[in-house]
């Protein structure tokens, strides 16, 4: 039997690829736009799907933008896996400064994600909730350094009294302060470098 007019959309899952494409749009639109932007209608309307597609593959606008936010926690946790299963792993500054490199330049992409968080507190503590139920948060990105750290500590070259947590912890941090630099205020030469950085950090563990 012919579709009767105006009724070729089909129905059921959305076809393959869509989850990805509107991830995409969304990032680059939040980039752009901030919080006024970020709507599933307009999210929807760039990417060229049904706004019922978002709803499909991630429940709402804050689930939507909650997985913008982690979208790139997979690829922080590949590079400190890489570095932790390498039968020759590079020397602990070379792995630092890798760590270093890639959290910076995820920080910067997340803050317009953040940022859209802190100008609606509704939105703010409904996304806290969320993330303390699936165990989501910077503490996430301090563990797998330390757990890196850890590794290193049992093939010897970390110091048996190092504090590997007060060393995760200030490398995280510094990765978003030069992150909030660099997207707010342009002047991240100001900070000492990655590589100054890793230098220091390479001393706190020895």
């Amino acid at each position: 039997m012919n579709n009767p007019a105006g009724s070729s959309r089909r129905r059921g899952r959305p076809r393959t690829g869509v989850r990805e494409s509107v991830l995409a749009t969304a990032s680059a639109l939040l980039d752009e736009s901030g919080a006024a932007g970020f709507t599933t209608k307009a999210v929807a309307a760039r990417a060229g799907v049904a706004e019922s597609s978002i709803f499909y593959h991630f429940g709402d606008r804050l689930g939507l933008l909650q997985e913008v936010i982690f979208a790139e926690v997979g690829g922080y946790k590949q590079l400190i896996d890489s570095l932790m299963v390498d039968p020759e792993p590079p020397d602990l500054e070379v792995g630092l400064r890798r760590v270093l490199d890639y959290l910076e330049d995820y920080f910067e992409r997340l803050l317009p994600g953040m940022t859209t968080l802190q100008a609606d507190p509704q939105t703010l503590a409904a996304f806290r909730d969320r993330s303390q139920e699936l165990d989501l948060g910077p503490h996430r990105a301090v563990g797998l350094l330390r757990d890196y750290l850890r590794s290193e500590r049992a093939a010897g070259r970390v110091a048996a009294d190092a504090d590997l947590l007060v060393v995760a912890t200030f490398a995280v941090g510094s990765a978003l302060q030069r992150a909030q630099l660099r997207r707010f205020g342009g002047r991240a030469r100001s900070l000492p470098s990655n590589g100054q950085l890793t230098r220091q950090l390479v001393r706190l563990l020895s």
